[in-house]
């Protein structure tokens, strides 16, 4: 479905998708030379969730 709608916006340059790799697939198979990145919310969501195990694995210290 996504790489359907993306083959019919050809002028598409850069998707910003979250880290499902279903959807960079589709991003690929539609549009191989387009940037895709990763929208903020989900960058900052795995960043707290690293930063939060790597506080919790040194909390002993």
């Amino acid at each position: 479905m996504l790489a359907a709608w993306l083959r019919r916006h050809p002028g598409v340059e850069i998707v910003c998708r979250d880290g499902a790799a279903g959807w960079a697939d589709a991003g690929h198979r539609a549009l191989a030379d387009a940037l895709q990145v990763g929208d903020r919310w989900h960058i900052w969501h795995n960043l707290a969730q690293a930063v939060g195990k790597e506080v919790a694995g040194h909390s002993g210290c």
